[in-house]
């Protein structure tokens, strides 16, 4: 698509219009009907509030160019709210609501904004897309596959779950994101379990708060229980088995009541473990990655779980929209009762951060390496361990998990002979070098993404083509890797870690995707 013809202007934050639709604020819908109700939404997350935060101490970056739309005379945010919430914010911190917990320090903000940006006319730059369909592929590009802050994978699977619920056809979205079919219901699958657990009665208001709070930070985690009911056919009749159908529904071969039982047990074990009033976990492990990795595991831990099916055949089965049809819509907006409460709970919330744990890899990421359990395994132990205790074990073991990627890719996509491709005198940056040029030529990756990879893999001897420095260059090369595990004064900090996940991960998305159509 040619974007040269799209115009560029500076507008007042004042009068741009928030995406009431945007995934990072109606991943579970809710009532955003109104510009204050989204502000005082989006300014509850802390994330916003950091960005508000480097505004005033660094200014508003020129580089950060919003897209927007132009409707009825106004223009309406496309991407960038969150930046134009901060925005909005400290022009005029009475955008929130009155009783909002975050209003104070969203008050002293707005003084020493006004104070150290006098000069600033709080206008910032915009791009003027023709049309949202024709803004649609850059965006979801920038937050499901290019290294940019991510959107969740519930707010992934949000943003195609919109697009099927407009008309558009599983096959229409794969041509559109050049993403296989696959992966689209994995993260509309995703999204729709999310969703589906915030709408169950069950949970106290500080339960739901703090399962909203979790998917904020990207910490919502549902990835494993899909693991765990996306089994092979048969083995484990005890808890049926979920899909996605074409116009985005989740069903499951149990009866509603019965899958509601099940998922809530499910929730309780994969992110309210050991913290959960009434549940006894004595007898039974977290639901994570690494319990339930092989087929054996799974079936060993079904037999823990206190859920049994009640009804038979004859009751009506699971489906989401007929669920979330017969409960109401779901509202995101977190009570300010509650916020207040969770807030003033200090031992609570000091606990909280201080069992704060750190991941490579986010705990809703889904990698499908299944067909090679030695892979599987390494997979599930990366993505469980916390950096904070164990970043020495995550670092030699991703040099392991890239050596593995490559060598899978050589073989069963590019078809290599298996024998050279396992010598022990292959050279490894080249194949990697040669994966990533593959994934290219197939349109897989784009040219910017083929750089990134390339500069996050680089040896040090090889450094043309490169992007931007966004990132180190080579700081996941293969000789920086061997460091990692030869030199035992050599080692990765934990924040080197998250970020090399963060600009690699598309490497291994697309390289898995590949090798497992190809079996």
């Amino acid at each position: 698509m040619d974007y040269t013809n799209w115009v560029h202007k500076r507008i007042s934050v004042s009068s741009l219009l928030l995406d009431g639709e945007n995934p990072r604020i109606g991943v579970f819908s809710g009532d955003f009907s109104t510009q204050r109700k989204i502000i005082s939404h989006l300014f509850s997350m802390n994330h916003v509030i950091d960005l508000a935060k480097s505004i005033v101490h660094n200014g508003f970056f020129p580089t950060e160019t919003i897209i927007v739309i132009e409707e009825n005379g106004k223009y309406k945010v496309l991407e960038g709210n969150r930046r134009v919430c901060a925005c909005k914010v400290l022009k005029d911190p009475t955008l929130l609501f009155k009783d909002h917990p975050k209003l104070t320090i969203a008050s002293r903000l707005s003084i020493l904004a006004k104070d150290k940006l006098n000069s600033w006319d709080w206008k910032v730059p915009v791009i003027v897309a023709p049309s949202k369909e024709s803004a649609d592929i850059i965006i979801a590009q920038l937050h499901t596959q290019v290294a940019r802050k991510k959107w969740t994978s519930h707010a992934q699977g949000f943003w195609y779950y919109k697009e099927i619920q407009s008309g558009l056809t599983l096959s229409d979205l794969s041509k559109k994101y050049n993403i296989n079919v696959g992966d689209i219901k994995q993260k509309v699958m995703l999204y729709e379990l999310a969703k589906t657990i915030l709408l169950m009665p069950n949970w106290t208001e500080e339960q739901k708060d703090y399962l909203i709070e979790k998917e904020d930070e990207g910490d919502f985690i549902t990835s494993n229980i899909t693991r765990l009911l996306n089994h092979d056919t048969g083995i484990l009749n005890e808890i049926g088995t979920i899909d996605i159908t074409d116009n985005g529904e989740l069903i499951s071969s149990l009866s509603c009541s019965d899958f509601l039982d099940l998922l809530f047990e499910l929730t309780i074990l994969s992110n309210f473990y050991n913290n959960f009033p009434g549940y006894d976990f004595s007898n039974i492990g977290e639901l994570n990655s690494r319990n339930i990795n092989t087929n054996p595991q799974k079936i060993e831990y079904v037999k823990k779980l206190k859920f049994k099916i009640k009804n038979d055949d004859s009751a009506p089965r699971f489906n989401s929209i007929e669920y979330e049809n017969k409960l109401g819509t779901l509202d995101k907006n977190i009570s300010l009762e509650a916020a207040n409460k969770i807030k003033s709970d200090k031992k609570t919330k000091k606990s909280k951060k201080e069992n704060k744990k750190l991941y490579m890899i986010p705990q809703d990421f889904c990698l499908d390496c299944s067909k090679y359990p030695k892979v599987n395994e390494l997979f599930g132990e990366i993505q469980g361990l916390d950096l904070n205790k164990y970043y020495a074990i995550v670092s030699t073991s991703f040099r392991s998990l890239t050596e593995y990627t490559a060598k899978c890719y050589s073989i069963k996509v590019m078809k290599h002979d298996k024998d050279k491709v396992y010598s022990p005198t292959a050279n490894l940056n080249g194949m990697i070098d040669s994966v990533i040029n593959d994934l290219r030529k197939k349109n897989l990756i784009a040219d910017y993404d083929k750089n990134l990879l390339k500069d996050v893999f680089r040896s040090e001897g090889n450094k043309k083509n490169t992007t931007e420095d966004t990132i180190t260059k080579g700081i996941a090369a293969i000789s920086t890797l061997n460091k990692i595990v030869h030199n035992p004064e050599y080692e990765f900090s934990p924040s080197d870690l998250v970020t090399i996940w963060n600009n690699s991960q598309l490497f291994f998305e697309k390289c898995w995707s590949e090798i497992n159509k190809s079996l």
